[in-house]
């Protein structure tokens, strides 16, 4: 299982990667479209696919890309069962919201990850 202290460590140097590509189109270059930028994104995704459930890579989701405004530096409230909103504001804030997300290691072994959220035996 991932721990807070990698999870925090991805998670910024996520946040930073995307600053970096935000930075370069502000000066006309799109990177977004581009192998210099898809293959990393899909390496963090499959970094996220082996240690987090669905709802898990969700909040992840939200966190990266959805809880400002769009075009705007505002962090947008998340909301509990009972409608009382609360904030996410930093990766560890985001840690204490999915460490109940992360999967279970798997016990058999060896063992390969099915890429549906389990672990299979061979």
């Amino acid at each position: 299982m991932i721990s807070k202290e990698l999870f925090v460590k991805l998670i910024t140097s996520a946040e930073k990667f995307s600053a970096e590509i935000d930075r370069w189109s502000d000066f006309g270059i799109d990177l977004f479209e581009n192998n210099i930028t898809i293959l990393p994104w899909e390496i963090f995704q499959y970094c996220l696919d082996s240690h987090f459930d669905e709802d898990g890579k969700d909040w992840i989701s939200w966190y990266l890309w959805e809880r400002h405004g769009f075009n705007s530096n505002e962090v947008l409230p998340c909301y509990n069962e009972d409608g009382t909103p609360f904030y996410v504001n930093t990766p560890e804030d985001l840690w204490d919201l999915v460490a109940s997300h992360r999967l279970k290691p798997c016990l058999d072994s060896p063992c390969t990850f099915s890429g549906v959220g389990q672990c299979t035996g061979l």
